[in-house]
Formats: C-alpha cells, sequence, structure tokens
C-alpha cells in the first residue's frame, strides 16, 4: 500500500511538471523567443518548486499511512457492521472472554502463522481473528485510496496554484539578475541588427533619392 501510494505521489509529480511546461510553451512563448535565459529561468525554477512539493507530499503519504498502522479503530463503524456479521454466523465471538479488543497488532503477517496444538475452538477463533483483521486493513485500504488524492492536491497541486507567482518573484525579480536575464537571444540580437542595417540603409536611399530630386 505505500509503494502504491508513493507511486501515484510520482506520478502526479510527473503529470503536473508536464502540463507547468506545456503552459510555459503555450503562454510565455514570445518570452522563450526573445529572452530565452528568462524563460528557462522560469520553467528550472517551477521544476525546482514541484520537487520540494514532492518531497514534501511523499512525506505527508507516509504519515497519512502511518497513521492508519500506528493505530486500529475498532469502533470504526464500518468494522463494526463487519463484526456484528460475523458474530451473527460464528457464536464464538461473544464469549465473555473474546469481548470487543480484537486486534492488538496492524500487521496480519503475525497472524497467518497459529501455533500447533490449538484446540479446534481456539483455531476457529484464531481464524476470525484474522478475518477481522483482512475485513479492516481492506476497509483501510478504501481510506488510504480516498485520502492519497487529497494530499496530492493540499500539498503539490495547491501549492503550486497559491505560492509559485510570490516564488518567481522572490526568485527572479531582484532587478541584478533580472537584468541578465533579459538579455536577447543570438537569433534576435542578430535580427535585430540586420533589420536596422535596412532601416539605415532605406533612409540613405530616401535622402539620396531626395537630393537627386534637389538637383
Amino acid at each position: 500500500m505505500r509503494a502504491e501510494s508513493q507511486s501515484c505521489v510520482i506520478l502526479a509529480h510527473s503529470e503536473v511538471l508536464l502540463i507547468s511546461q506545456e503552459a510555459a510553451d503555450d503562454s510565455i512563448k514570445d518570452v522563450k523567443i526573445k529572452y530565452p535565459a528568462l524563460f528557462q529561468a522560469i520553467v528550472d525554477d517551477v521544476a525546482d518548486f514541484l520537487t520540494e512539493k514532492l518531497k514534501k507530499t511523499k512525506k505527508m503519504v507516509s504519515h497519512g499511512i502511518d497513521m492508519h498502522l500506528d493505530y486500529i479503530n475498532v469502533k470504526n463503524r464500518h468494522f463494526q457492521a463487519a463484526l456484528e456479521e460475523v458474530k451473527a454466523t460464528r457464536p464464538l465471538l461473544t464469549r465473555p472472554e473474546s469481548g470487543h479488543a480484537l486486534l492488538t497488532t496492524p500487521d496480519p503477517k503475525g497472524i497467518d502463522g497459529l501455533p500447533m496444538g490449538l484446540t479446534s475452538e481456539e483455531e476457529e477463533e484464531c481464524d476470525l481473528y484474522v478475518a477481522l483483521v483482512r475485513r479492516y486493513f481492506s476497509i483501510t485500504r478504501d481510506t488510504v485510496r480516498d485520502t492519497i488524492p487529497k494530499i496530492i492536491v493540499r500539498f503539490m497541486v495547491k501549492k503550486i496554484e497559491r505560492k509559485i507567482r510570490n516564488r518567481l518573484m522572490a526568485h527572479l525579480g531582484d532587478k541584478e539578475v533580472y537584468s541578465s536575464l533579459l538579455a536577447e537571444s543570438e537569433h534576435v540580437a542578430a535580427n535585430r541588427r540586420e533589420a536596422q542595417a535596412r532601416l539605415e540603409n532605406y533612409e540613405l536611399a530616401v535622402q539620396l533619392a531626395k537630393d537627386l530630386a534637389i538637383a
């Protein structure tokens, strides 16, 4: 469950990163052509921000799973319904010594290896414990599946939506940094020089035409 959840976080990070790059290519393509250094700085800063949020989101996902493993809530209404269902078919669970504290470990692997020499009644009770633990983990798995996307949205998607503008202003808004990022690309600079030369030649030709007309 933990590995699957972390894979979801990594996949979401990849998708958000791809969307941000496509958005940059589409919305600031003029900047990309004229000021490639500024464009690349924006793209890199967004990617760095997402990497930071990836680490935070993975950590929060781990915490979310750990919370479910650290404490088994036998009062969970879905588990209580399952318990009542089992008790209705297995009267053994209603014995006074059994009580309701059926679960003592979050790890079902520690229950599968039943000790030898149990009575049939004890084996049946152990089987019931195993069944209830598995039922609880099924409930927990559904809860985690619902929770993981919410964690991803809160700690990754919403963070970039709310924070990226201020982040870019803080990192790229410095006058010295910004000036260096506004350097023209060589292609644009060459086109500008060529256009300037043509304009000067045109103005010279106009002046010569005026001089000839006067003469």
